[in-house]
């Protein structure tokens, strides 16, 4: 048996809660990571996980054996790396979460120069405005905007984006625009529904240097950025959400700014993955390119 392949595919099993997962995570069969933790149990002489039809737990046994494989993984991933220049040595797979609004962006269009400088890391990209389970679905990293809450990911802040509340020029033509966001219950307004419980994305503004919360009522909801932007652009009513997403359309007019006096504080923009531990060195490589790539970006809509 080899050991510390062992201990990759008990890590996964651990970290994904599920055998099925894990042989996904790792690109092997199911049959091949039952097989590999059962003979990992007879050569420790313990068993290591409870397995039930629906769900697989570490045993006492099973946790004291993950903290010390946790350290044993990460000190031998440092010592395969410590002397290595050459970005062709990186390799591996990383799954990359990002929300619909960043499709449009420089991002999409830019991110082959991170494989250009790493050939051969696969990096593997999900879209999607809902709140992904990263562990569960076997996320290595996603892009979030605003603060998490009560989550057990790390964050690691790589910009602040500014924020905008825009309505179409036709929109505007029909209804005029709001002049302060006292206002707005005059207005239609298209609301963002975040999570599973379809809860309203609540609307910012800075009033007297002091912010002040606004519920969207409106004429539509959409769980969906894309949707939510062509509900704007088609007139549908007024829309709030980082300028960076909408940027093409504000510099074409197709969409206006509205309320730019009472423009919200920026949100932050964060990588963020489930654990400080085992981040592989060509995970920690994506993460600097990222955050050196907003750095360099160029917008209005970000803050420096």
């Amino acid at each position: 048996m080899e050991i510390i392949y062992s201990m990759r595919v008990f890590k996964s099993v651990a970290s994904q809660g599920s055998f099925s997962k894990a042989a996904d995570a790792m690109d092997l069969s199911p049959p091949q990571v039952t097989r590999t933790i059962k003979l990992l149990e007879e050569h420790l002489g313990a068993r290591l996980f409870n397995r039930t039809t629906r769900a697989v737990s570490l045993t006492a046994e099973g946790q004291r054996f993950l903290e010390r494989v946790d350290v044993i993984l990460q000190e031998l991933s440092d010592a395969t790396t410590m002397f290595a220049s050459d970005t062709s040595m990186f390799r591996g797979r990383i799954n990359l979460d990002i929300p619909a609004g960043f499709v449009p962006t420089t991002l999409i269009r830019q991110l082959h120069r991170f494989s250009d400088k790493y050939p051969n890391i696969d990096l593997r990209i999900s879209v999607t405005d809902r709140t992904v389970n990263l562990v569960g679905e076997g996320v290595d990293c996603a892009l979030r905007i605003g603060e998490l809450q009560n989550s057990s990911l790390i964050a690691r802040q790589i910009a602040s984006m500014a924020m905008v509340t825009c309505a179409s020029p036709g929109y505007i033509a029909r209804h005029g625009k709001p002049d302060s966001p006292s206002d707005l219950v005059d207005h239609p307004q298209v609301s963002f529904l975040l999570g599973s419980g379809n809860k309203p994305y609540l609307w910012n503004f800075m009033v007297d240097n002091v912010n002040q919360v606004h519920v969207p009522v409106g004429v539509a909801s959409t769980n969906e950025t894309t949707a939510y932007i062509e509900c704007a652009l088609s007139g549908y009513g007024i829309i709030q959400l980082p300028g960076l997403m909408i940027e093409k359309h504000l510099k074409e007019g197709a969409l206006v700014e509205v309320l730019s006096a009472f423009r919200p504080a920026p949100r932050a923009l964060s990588i963020v993955y489930p654990s400080r531990e085992q981040i592989p060195p060509y995970t920690k490589a994506f993460f600097d390119w990222i955050k050196n790539f907003f750095r360099d970006y160029d917008s209005a809509w970000l803050c420096r």
